[in-house]
């Protein structure tokens, strides 16, 4: 998908809820307001707050998100050898198949020093990886904690 039109995507909706709050708020509540007091700017204002929360939160876990190996590589990710020197289960699982872990990993790349940096990631319950394994990843060279494991 093109990069340019993710934004719209979240900007539509904000849009489209701004609108029909103004509408809201030029047609019927001065009338209501009349009828209810204030009970309607509550009620908007509250209906209007919580849409935002979920909003931000939203985002906010989009971006939280784990990237995918492919999605590192087209963004001009580069590929090196990483050692795991520990796992942290995060106690997330999914249908007793996959476990959310949290890797760490010393990585080394033959166009910098060797870093180390941790992959948040979903792995298989029936094959995951093992302190003290050699993987490939895939990283961003401007951000290192962008990152992931290859074949994950």
């Amino acid at each position: 998908m093109n990069q340019n039109i993710k934004p719209l995507r979240l900007l539509v909706p904000l849009v489209l809820f701004v609108l029909v709050i103004l509408g809201v708020i030029k047609y019927l509540i001065p009338y209501l307001t009349s009828v209810l007091g204030s009970f309607v700017y509550a009620v908007v204002g509250g209906i209007g707050f919580v849409w935002l929360i979920l909003f931000v939160v939203f985002r906010w876990l989009m971006k939280a998100a784990p990237k995918s190996a492919a999605d590192i590589l087209a963004k001009g990710g580069v590929e090196a050898q990483a050692n795991i020197l520990a796992i942290y289960d995060t106690g997330m699982k999914i249908k007793d198949m996959y476990s959310v872990l949290r890797v760490q990993v010393a990585v080394q790349s033959p166009d910098r020093p060797q870093f180390q940096t941790e992959i948040n990631g979903l792995f298989s319950q029936k094959n995951p990886p093992q302190v003290g394994s050699r993987v490939t990843v895939v990283y961003l060279p401007h951000n290192i904690k962008t990152i992931a494991i290859k074949g994950e």
